[in-house]
């Protein structure tokens, strides 16, 4: 991960989705990105931070619902990544329509899809509510977020494959065992299952 610097007043962050450092194309025009293997974020957008401190506050009411943090998680993930509107409102579903397809939705443009997250919510909430009351800070908020928001357009098929799984809202076991290929892998729900990216 770098960090850039081109204006004191904003930090972009050039990460590549496999977490490793630079190369490849990237074009930053204005505030929004063209990119290629790469996301730029703005860790500093106002909007996020505030998003982030809401989650802070459902946290320390102890608010123990995924579904209540849905909406800043989501918000969260379009400010930081520039998935807005003209306006600065978030534009969910713009990013939704051009997210990545799986192969094999790909390979079958006339099969429905559906939007899947490739860590559900619920996982990313878990992962929020195990921050300590001294990680409980907004760019930590923020760092969860931009690392494990991500979203796969995939099949009907390959969506019934997750729920016969029992991982429709969870990673399988292998995602926590050290010992396992797998452990830690934000992708091992589809992998799991089959699903090719």
């Amino acid at each position: 991960m770098v960090e850039v610097k081109r204006n004191p007043s904003i930090s972009l962050v050039v990460i590549r989705r496999d977490g490793s450092g630079l190369g490849g194309l990237l074009l930053y025009i204005k505030r929004y990105a063209l990119f290629w293997n790469y996301n730029v974020m703005n860790l500093l957008d106002k909007k996020a931070i505030g998003y982030a401190n809401s989650i802070i506050a459902m946290i320390n009411a102890e608010i123990n619902d995924a579904a209540s943090y849905r909406l800043a998680i989501d918000s969260i993930f379009c400010h930081v990544f520039g998935h807005v509107t003209k306006n600065d409102k978030r534009a969910l579903s713009k990013y939704n329509k051009k997210s990545e397809l799986s192969k094999k939705a790909l390979l079958n443009p006339t099969d429905k899809r559906i939007v899947e997250h490739v860590v559900p919510i619920t996982v990313i909430y878990l992962e929020l509510m195990s921050l300590t009351e001294g990680e409980r800070k907004p760019e930590n908020i923020i760092k969860i977020i931009a690392k494990m928001y991500k979203v796969r357009r995939i099949t009907v098929e390959e969506d019934l494959m997750l729920s016969r799984a029992g991982l429709q809202n969870s990673m399988p076991s292998e995602f926590y065992n050290a010992e396992h290929e797998l452990y830690g892998d934000l992708e091992s729900r589809h992998k799991k299952v089959g699903i090719q990216a």
